[in-house]
């Protein structure tokens, strides 16, 4: 049965996927040719140059042999995972994604089996307010370590207020007022305030984040400066969804901070990149007003050269991440509904794949 799944499946997999953009990985396994991860020392521009790696013979055996140990290390059987999959929800997949205007990344991982589906998912974006979901990560296992608490309090300061979302700013709160760090968490993943995420990151800064995410957990999370002087954070979808599992993984182990979490993020603004694909109506996708029956925990972001959302679906007994990451100008000028239906699009593809597995394996 086991050389079945690899012979089988794997082959078909590399066969549809020979250009190696849509990527197909089974537990930490990358079937086909990763494409590189771009490391930022300047961001002048946000766009980046992919070279496409070919996937040789040689690298499709070494892949189908470490998919086996993958699978006997963790003592899985082969009905954790699907024999084949629905070619032309693949190829419409993979031709929305190649065919856009502008960059598009997405990592899908199942968080019951380790299966996982993405499209150039080392390829660096700008994180934008997607940045903020690691970030929080961070904050909770310093608490976790006796390094922070949530009842430590922060005062605001004049060099605390940001442009863009701020019901901080919005409110007018004097100078010197105190915030917990709890109250800091619950403005920042559910209405994305800029000025709480400054007063946080005075406090626990940016730069230990990324030594922290990338350090511990092999992630891509860069922080520099652009021409004008302005800070600017990137990220890969592989990374966010690394840090979306560890989340959940922490939660399911029972750690009440990471499940309150979870909650608060279901409640997050702007909720409508995701959530608004889980339908079995793709022309719903163009609404932003779809209420799917599954519960969607996720951070947004959006910015110039940046159109995100990094989120868990929770399906029934069979929850998975979605992170999708692009460089969509997202400016109040731009028909940023065309950018967002797109991303719905690719939402509505997952979920329909997502749910042939959990049926298939029933």
């Amino acid at each position: 049965m086991m050389k079945k799944l690899c012979g089988k499946s794997l082959a078909l997999l590399l066969k549809k996927l020979a250009s190696a953009t849509l990527a197909v990985v089974i537990g930490f396994m990358t079937v086909s040719a990763a494409t590189p991860s771009a490391n930022y020392e300047n961001l002048q521009s946000m766009q980046t140059t992919v070279q496409t790696v070919n996937t040789t013979l040689a690298e499709r055996t070494k892949a189908q042999f470490s998919l086996m140990s993958f699978i006997e290390e963790n003592n899985l059987s082969a009905e954790d995972f699907p024999e084949t999959l629905p070619e032309k929800t693949l190829e419409a997949l993979e031709k929305l994604c190649d065919s856009r205007p502008y960059a598009i990344s997405f990592y899908y991982y199942d968080l019951t089996t380790g299966f996982t589906i993405s499209y150039e998912a080392d390829r660096t974006f700008r994180g934008a307010s997607s940045i903020k979901m690691p970030y929080i990560a961070y904050v909770f296992d310093l608490i976790d370590n006796g390094k922070a608490s949530f009842d430590d309090k922060i005062a605001l300061k004049s060099s605390h207020i940001k442009n863009g979302t701020s019901e901080i700013r919005d409110k007018k709160f004097s100078y010197g007022t105190e915030f917990t760090v709890k109250q800091l968490v619950e403005y920042l993943m559910i209405n994305s305030d800029n000025t709480a995420f400054a007063m946080l990151s005075e406090t626990y800064s940016i730069s230990s984040f990324v030594t922290w995410a990338n350090g511990k957990y092999g992630t891509d999370f860069y922080r520099a400066r652009n021409k004008n002087g302005v800070s600017v954070n990137s990220m890969t979808a592989a990374s966010g969804g690394r840090m979306l599992r560890l989340i959940y993984e922490r939660a399911a182990a029972g750690n009440e901070k990471y499940i309150w979490l979870l909650e608060i993020m279901k409640t997050a603004n702007k909720n409508t990149f995701v959530k608004s694909g889980l339908s079995d109506n793709i022309a719903i996708t163009w609404s932003s007003k779809v209420e799917p029956e599954w519960e969607v925990s996720h951070k947004y972001g959006m910015d110039v050269y940046a159109s995100n959302d990094a989120a868990i679906v929770h399906y029934a007994d069979r929850p998975y991440v979605l992170v999708i990451l692009t460089d969509w100008v997202g400016t109040s000028s731009d028909r940023s509904w065309w950018n967002e239906t797109e991303m719905r699009t690719v939402s509505y593809y997952i979920y329909q794949l997502h749910k042939y597995m959990v049926k298939l394996q029933s």
